[in-house]
């Protein structure tokens, strides 16, 4: 009679222990996950959620997995939470062939740079920043047009973006009078700017004043070099530093003189990440010269 009662027990038992479990796990991803956006270990606490949900849900347990195979495949590299510069850790060399869907880049965390950004805006401020500038041994390169929405139609760099080892600078182009700077920074060979898409960016800044290049890196060339599918920032960002890279405000009016604070902070994560990929990926490269 007693194990017939104890067996009567155990089904409504477990379902207090699967809703009991719902919810502390959720909690503490919930947690977790504001702590993308504040002061916070996030990548700490967001696992921890998940290994306490997959206790009791076999969704949980693959998200887990996933994630394990994400970050332990490319050697731990993880971002900090705060998106600072010098929070990305380095990782290890990634297997040949890795590639990422665009589903699996969609449940990494949303990375956003949040160190100093300098927007620049007078011919002074853009001297002052490409002297120091110079002193950078690697910098992350980007720009940004006005999107074109009609046929043929085509908009000059609205912005330039050079994250360096401590700060992002955004130029605001269309507001510099003088931009002959352009030949001491980008024909320097002794200043690496990596960036994505260089051919079509440094024609559009040719357009608005001629320079000879060197220094520059395409980091997709690297990627490639790498065995890594994916060639685009969205993608390396996922594959090489665990994160997935805000999108939102591309096809935002660049041209617009008062930027929003959300254009900004794209526009500087986009170069800032674009630094650390090529430090990593130049890492790895080094690991198998040195092997």
């Amino acid at each position: 009679m007693l194990k017939i009662s104890m067996r009567l027990l155990q089904k409504p038992l477990r379902q207090i222990r699967k809703i009991f479990i719902l919810l502390i796990g959720s909690t503490v991803v919930l947690v977790g996950i504001i702590m993308l956006v504040t002061p916070g270990p996030a990548f700490v606490v967001i696992p921890a959620g998940l290994g306490i949900l997959a206790l009791e849900f076999a969704w949980a347990r693959r998200i887990l997995k996933k994630a394990k195979a994400m970050f332990f495949q490319v050697g731990n590299g993880r971002p900090s939470s705060n998106g600072r510069p010098g929070a990305v850790k380095p990782a290890g060399k990634p297997a040949p062939g890795l590639s990422i869907s665009r589903d699996e880049i969609n449940t990494l965390p949303l990375f956003k740079y949040d160190g100093p950004i300098h927007l620049i805006q007078t011919d002074e401020q853009a001297r002052d920043a490409v002297r120091e500038l110079r002193r950078e041994r690697v910098l992350g390169f980007d720009i940004e047009s006005r999107p074109s929405f009609r046929k043929g139609e085509s908009h000059p760099p609205a912005l330039l973006q050079l994250a360096g080892s401590g700060a992002v600078y955004v130029f605001q182009l269309l507001k510099l009078q003088d931009v002959s700077w352009f030949r001491d920074l980008f024909s320097d060979p002794a200043v690496i700017k990596a960036g994505v898409g260089l051919d079509h960016d440094i024609r559009k800044l040719k357009a608005r004043q001629e320079f000879e290049t060197a220094g520059f890196v395409e980091l997709s060339a690297l990627s490639d070099a790498a065995g890594i599918r994916n060639n685009g920032l969205r993608g390396l960002a996922a594959i090489l530093l665990g994160f997935r890279v805000s999108k939102g405000a591309q096809r935002s009016n660049w041209s617009r003189p008062d930027l929003s604070r959300e254009q900004i902070v794209y526009a500087a994560t986009d170069a800032f990440v674009s630094r650390e990929l090529y430090l990593q990926l130049t890492r790895n490269q080094s690991k198998e010269i040195s092997t």
